[in-house]
């Protein structure tokens, strides 16, 4: 009993082991391939250092042959966590592995983005008619896939796939292509698509897309001038009609990109401009298209970063209105006994008349003119608590030269005259 009890413990921890070192190797191999893209842009790989370095990293592909790229975005449940995530992603790549490997040799790794990378070659005994098919047979597998993905994990799985074999020293450029199809045709989270990267060039005959042509770079700077006025009506106008085209199906990707990137470089030189990056959530993103996983989420991300700044925007408005409105309410204090009129105040602070009229207005909720009224009506009471002070120089200190006139001034704000409010104090 005591040996067999041993030997269920060895192999327990046999197959422990066994099991992490496939998860280590998966890494390894992850690891290797996402250098192998950065790798082979634009530079021929070698071709007996890829057998050598496949065989030690256990990878079950042909250096020598083609390959076929399969890009695959998994919709995730609102708010699951890392491990969740994680769980769901390795399920997902046991689906694959069990649909694809009767026919395909694979390996499958997680890119930068977090997708699901497929790399895939025909098994030795697939059928010589079978390379002819290819893409027909793995556009109803990955259907397959999609339904049982869904059906057991309850994960909407997103599909974008090569329209050819490519060479591994091509695989980068096919890698990008495929991002850029992922990003431009997958409407958002939870659509299950599949699109095939037929290699042509995608042309728009659409009246929205022809209203657009050339508008780009004017709109553009439309855009920058609405959002350094603070006009955010005005602003949403453009960026609406240009969101359109980014998010219609047809529209040729280098548009879509071109106005993307048109409307991040202001947003982003309004930010650093204003020093406001530690304001604007995540805002490097800005200039990071491939990293949303759809258009639709990349122009959501675009108009809340706006949004963002326009707040901040509106609140740095407000601050500084506020230090404006104390300057110029210092100033009337410290010269009561001058000139307060309208124009002499706008003209020592640098505003047109009628705009400081109602600046000051929807700033301090009562007209200029009042407010000057009140301060000298409490510096005048200030004044008259000084027994030594004559009525006359009291109204000379609030700006009126004549007596007579500062008299009904006071008598209107306080219900008596000068003399007899100091007259009450005494009294008291």
């Amino acid at each position: 009993m005591q040996e067999i009890e041993y030997e269920n413990q060895m192999s327990r921890l046999l197959e422990q082991s066994r099991e992490q070192l496939y998860a280590l190797e998966q890494i390894a191999q992850g690891d290797y391939i996402r250098h192998l893209l950065q790798e082979s842009k634009g530079h021929g790989l070698d071709r007996d250092r890829l057998i050598d370095e496949f065989h030690k990293m256990s990878i079950g592909l042909d250096p020598a042959s083609p390959i076929l790229l399969v890009m695959g975005h998994l919709s995730y449940p609102k708010g699951a966590n890392y491990i969740e995530r994680s769980g769901l992603l390795a399920k997902a790549r046991m689906v694959c592995n069990s649909y694809l490997s009767e026919k395909m040799k694979q390996i499958s790794i997680v890119d930068s983005q977090g997708d699901l990378l497929l790399l895939l070659q025909p098994s030795e005994h697939a059928e010589e008619k079978f390379y002819n098919h290819l893409v027909r047979y793995l556009e109803g597998t990955l259907e397959l896939i999609q339904e049982s993905c869904l059906q057991s994990l309850s994960l909407p799985v997103a599909f974008t796939i090569s329209g050819a074999s490519c060479g591994w020293d091509e695989m980068s450029q096919q890698y990008k292509r495929l991002r850029h199809l992922q990003l431009m045709k997958i409407g958002g989270e939870g659509i299950t698509v599949i699109v095939t990267d037929r290699g042509e060039q995608l042309e728009d005959s659409h009246e929205l897309y022809k209203k657009n042509e050339g508008q780009v770079a004017p709109k553009a700077e439309v855009l920058s001038a609405f959002l350094e006025a603070g006009k955010v009506e005005k602003f949403n106008e453009i960026f609406e009609e240009l969101s359109m085209v980014m998010l219609y199906a047809n529209s040729p990707v280098h548009r879509k990109i071109e106005i993307y990137y048109s409307i991040a470089l202001i947003l982003y030189a309004h930010i650093n401009r204003l020093g406001l990056s530690s304001e604007i959530s995540d805002y490097y993103q800005l200039m990071r298209l491939d990293e949303h996983s759809s258009m639709r989420e990349a122009v959501q991300y675009l108009k809340q970063a706006a949004e963002q700044l326009f707040k901040v925007k509106s609140q740095e408005n407000k601050e500084n209105a506020a230090t404006v409105i104390d300057r110029i309410c210092d100033y009337i204090n410290e010269h009561l006994s001058e000139d307060l009129s309208l124009v002499r105040l706008a003209e020592i602070h640098y505003f047109n008349p009628s705009y400081l009229s109602r600046f000051f207005k929807q700033e301090c909720g009562v007209n200029l003119s009042e407010y000057i009224d009140n301060c000298r009506v409490r510096r005048a009471k200030e004044l008259l608590k000084e027994d030594e002070l004559k009525v006359r120089e009291v109204a000379v200190g609030v700006g009126y030269e004549a007596a007579h006139s500062f008299t009904r001034f006071f008598k209107k704000a306080t219900g008596m005259t000068p003399q007899e409010y100091r007259d009450a104090l005494t009294q008291s």
